[in-house]
């Protein structure tokens, strides 16, 4: 089971980050030791194997704080959906104008992205544009690979996903995180034809990347990119 209410700063070690990291310790009957996980959001989860008392998991993370602090340091700051926030949609920069008097919910003009209605709401709304926008694209993209593949897929789902960008079901369905939408279009087009390409070999062969990089010439640039700026999207709409 999660737990809350406790925050790094308590600890006299990480006082020096000056704001409060939420730390929560989680219990896991298949951990075989203590984990310490410093994730995208600027939390901390302890993992917890069975047997292990919350003090001495306090303890650990008292003992490797040097390690957290410079894991937190790698992590930039949130960007949330708030007025004059600027967010990459498909490889574009737009800024977000809150428009409470305009009708509608969301649209583009320009290099803006317009939220109407009320700017409590304005977060929500604008993360249900965005999951409807990148689903349509990717929806797109999958049945064009999946034409010159010569496979079809089942239903696509878009949810935010911690682990993984995308994945493909033996049953031939297609998840992918909604946060693609703050990739490069190259990048989008790559996750989805990786998927489309496991209806194919539900595997990472020598067969799977000959057809992955024959249906997508970009996959060593995106995978790169991946790489090196993969974790950054979870910034966005982070509080």
């Amino acid at each position: 089971m999660a737990r809350g209410g406790l925050c790094l700063t308590a600890f006299p070690s990480l006082s020096a980050l000056g704001q409060d990291v939420p730390l929560v310790l989680r219990r896991s009957a298949r951990a075989k030791r203590l984990k310490i996980r410093v994730e995208a959001n600027r939390s901390v989860t302890v993992v917890l194997p069975r047997g292990i008392s919350d003090a001495t998991a306090l303890s650990f993370v008292e003992k490797e704080h040097r390690w957290v602090l410079a894991q937190l340091a790698k992590i930039d700051a949130p960007v949330p959906f708030s007025d004059a926030e600027m967010v990459p949609i498909l490889g574009r920069e737009y800024i977000l104008r809150h428009c409470p008097d305009r009708r509608g919910v969301v649209s583009i003009e320009d290099r803006e992205i317009l939220v109407c209605g009320q700017r409590a709401h304005m977060a929500r709304r604008f993360e249900d544009w965005a999951k409807r926008h990148i689903r349509s694209h990717i929806l797109e993209k999958a049945a064009e690979y999946a034409e010159k593949a010569g496979v079809s897929f089942g239903r696509i789902t878009v949810k935010d996903q911690k682990s993984r960008w995308g994945s493909c079901s033996s049953a031939g369905n297609l998840n992918f995180s909604w946060r693609l939408i703050f990739m490069p279009e190259f990048v989008v087009d790559y996750i989805v034809c990786h998927e489309v390409c496991h209806l194919v070999h539900l595997n990472h062969s020598q067969d799977f990347w000959r057809l992955n990089h024959q249906l997508c010439p970009d996959t060593e640039k995106a995978k790169a990119w991946l790489k090196e700026n993969g974790s950054k999207v979870h910034k966005y709409g982070a509080t």
